[in-house]
């Protein structure tokens, strides 16, 4: 029979694979590619807080449905809040807990087996890069609620396979949501691109993504690397330097093609760039 605790919080679902079972299934095609040992949901989970000091054995997925919460691993402290997915990879120290003012509520799971490994990097998410979105919450908890409703049944035999597959469902949910996050930066970037005759804001490069402006800015840091406006600027004046390299345009013009109405602020941002002033730059590579 699973363990299922009493509860912490008003609500609380909570199951846990006793360690015999757990053991004996993942021993066992097909069970021992991927199982789920521990799924719960705690609603408005006040007080709520975990410290593993040397990690925990199976890789821990936490689904923040709404509220704000913390996570604690590789050293930082990231703020969690509604609509966002954290992974805890096994082995890892970490800490997490429930916002004093703003509790979480959250579904939880813990996975173990062969794929848990490939499945964390399908997901793009590390230690160092735990969290990402839920683009959309609902299905993701109805996913979770699958695997859970599986083990509330029992975990002997089609219940604990049953448990096991609808693992598998919700690891491909979240790996096509995640697909479709990408997408939206990648219409940024396509955006980005084609617009290089002038600035472009942020709240018109988020809307193209299907993101508010701020989660769209962090997303597109995460991923590209730098802030959204300065990976446009270096697109702009990038091309700024092909037309100084291809042509004899004047520098007014380049600038302009660019959108630059003040050719002298154009070359102090080419400078800060490049390192030489667009006359330089041209004259060094022809």
């Amino acid at each position: 029979m699973p363990s299922t605790r009493p509860e912490g919080f008003a609500g609380q679902r909570l199951v846990v694979v006793p360690p015999p079972a757990v053991a004996e299934a993942l021993r066992r095609a097909p069970t021992g590619e991927l199982l789920p040992t521990d799924c719960g949901l705690f609603p408005a989970a006040v007080g709520h807080e975990r410290r593993r000091p040397r990690g925990c054995d199976q890789l821990i997925l936490i689904a923040c449905l709404r509220g704000h919460g913390w996570v604690e691993l590789a050293g930082r402290r990231h703020a969690v809040g509604a609509g966002r997915l954290v992974a805890i990879p096994p082995g890892e120290a970490h800490a997490y807990g429930a916002d004093a003012e703003h509790p979480w509520t959250i579904l939880w799971i813990h996975l173990a087996g062969r794929q848990v490994h490939p499945w964390l990097a399908r997901l793009g998410l590390t230690s160092t890069a735990p969290l990402r979105d839920l683009p959309n919450s609902e299905v993701v908890a109805a996913r979770f609620e699958a695997v859970l409703s599986a083990l509330e049944r029992g975990v002997a035999g089609d219940d604990l396979l049953l448990a096991a597959g609808a693992a598998w469902h919700l690891l491909a949910t979240l790996a096509a949501a995640g697909r479709g996050a990408q997408r939206g930066i990648d219409a940024a970037l396509d955006l980005m691109r084609e617009r290089l005759d002038g600035h472009l804001p942020v709240v018109e490069l988020a809307a193209v993504a299907g993101l508010s402006p701020s989660r769209f800015a962090a997303r597109f840091r995460t991923q590209v690397g730098c802030p959204p406006l300065e990976y446009h600027l270096r697109l702009r004046l990038r091309r700024a330097a092909a037309l100084l390299e291809s042509g004899d345009a004047s520098i007014a013009s380049v600038a302009a093609a660019v959108g630059y109405t003040d050719p002298f602020y154009f070359s102090r941002r080419f400078r800060a760039v490049y390192g030489l002033s667009p006359s330089a730059w041209r004259a060094q590579r022809v």
